[in-house]
């Protein structure tokens, strides 16, 4: 397995914190590193456990619940735990592949000095904003993890403060039971939701996606590498006389590199797509249901403290989309100008082979590559509309029926 200072500087920074959050909440690790192998395989324990108690628990409320404020957000809890499922199987089963396709990347990461200050500039600019967005996320989540349990706490709290007798109630109060007497109930449930909205949440619902997300920003910035070397093959010369035999075999020789070069990054495309299409799949099939019951319970709540929680709910669901729909629409606008940058250099200077490979490389770009859904639907920032779209037609729906 690989280890991440194994990688390029520039290539494993973009994967230290989200592997570091994952490692230090759930136990997962990505890369092989010197962590106590025991404490981590207590953490991985702790996290399935927690995740099948709190699915169960919000199973039970979705049937046995007999008002919208039990059912929908319990509800909401189901489609997520649907959508958390096969990352949970990649970590538990498979865990290797995240760490051969990053090494696959690596392998044909480029050095500072291969590319062009324009496309340097384009590709620096990346990995800044990856960077800041996929940080953004996981401070998002770790808030929005806090503010849940914290407001549930202290209402629980607050309450048996001003009347002994009322009953300890759960942060999230859908979940069974929803309510207890007993101190040491309260403190042991509490512990367990605490842990699976922390653990599982930020550290595998936000963690593999995040994770995810930078997989494939950073292969959308392999696009960008063939693109500064079909824009820089042939170098511009400051007379019109032809070519030299030596001149027009080099430029050749140098794109069939490129060529070969960019063949590698397609396959490594392919596999990436094939290996995450089904997690799109959930993500976007599941996710408007769960914005559409935040969205309702944002806009019906009373009380504006469960008005907020809401809110951020929704917005904490809505994450894992955006993460998707913008990485997608990167790697598909990435590979799509790849064909600008063929038709951009001086092709008609080279000879016949070199043209056909220059048209071979244009046509293959015409087809852009897309991350998508079951290999059906293609993922970009038009699949986040859509989600958004769905989830209001659900917000209309739930107001019909339980207003």
């Amino acid at each position: 397995m690989t280890r991440i200072e194994d990688l390029h500087q520039s290539h494993g920074k973009g994967y230290e914190l989200v592997v570091k959050v994952i490692g230090t909440l759930t136990g997962f690790k990505i890369f092989e590193d010197s962590s106590n192998t025991h404490w981590n395989f207590f953490k991985k324990t702790v996290t399935v456990v927690c995740y099948v108690t709190f699915a169960a628990w919000s199973l039970i409320s979705v049937f046995d619940g007999d008002d919208a404020d039990t059912i929908l957000p319990a509800l909401a809890i189901v489609s997520m735990g649907i959508q958390y499922l096969p990352k949970l199987y990649l970590l538990l089963f498979k865990p290797k592949v995240f760490a051969e396709l990053i090494a696959s990347i690596d392998e044909v990461w480029p050095s500072t000095s291969r590319l062009s200050p324009e496309y340097l500039e384009e590709f620096n600019n990346s990995l800044r904003q990856s960077s800041t967005f996929f940080t953004g996320v996981l401070l998002f989540s770790g808030m929005q993890s806090i503010l849940i349990q914290s407001y549930g706490l202290y209402k629980t709290l607050w309450a048996k403060f001003l009347n002994p007798n009322v009953k300890y109630t759960f942060p999230f109060e859908f979940c069974y039971p929803r309510e207890t007497d007993s101190l040491l109930v309260f403190v042991i449930i509490f512990a367990i939701q605490w842990s699976g909205c922390v653990m599982n949440g930020m550290g595998i619902w936000d963690g593999v996606g995040c994770l995810f997300g930078t997989i494939v920003s950073s292969v959308s910035r392999l696009f960008i590498v063939v693109q500064s070397d079909l824009k820089n093959i042939v170098k511009a010369r400051g007379d019109d006389a032809p070519r030299s035999v030596e001149e027009t075999e080099e430029d050749y020789n140098k794109l069939k590199a490129v060529v070969v070069y960019h063949q590698r990054v397609l396959k490594i495309a392919d596999a990436l797509n094939s290996m995450c299409t089904v997690l799109v799949f959930l993500d976007v099939t599941f996710t408007a249901l769960a914005i559409g019951i935040y969205g309702f319970r944002t806009t019906t709540m009373k009380d504006s403290a469960t008005k907020l929680i809401n809110f951020f709910s929704g917005l904490y669901v809505l994450q894992i989309t955006l993460i998707w729909s913008w990485t997608g629409q990167l790697l598909a606008d990435a590979s799509a100008e790849v064909a600008i940058a063929a038709h951009s250099c001086l092709w008609y200077t080279g000879d016949a082979r070199f043209r056909r490979l220059i048209g071979i490389i244009m046509i293959r770009s015409q087809s852009p590559v897309y991350l998508t859904s079951l290999g059906f639907s293609r993922v970009t920032l038009q699949t986040f509309v859509k989600i958004m779209s769905t989830a209001y037609s659900y917000i209309s729906l739930f107001s019909q029926v339980y207003e």
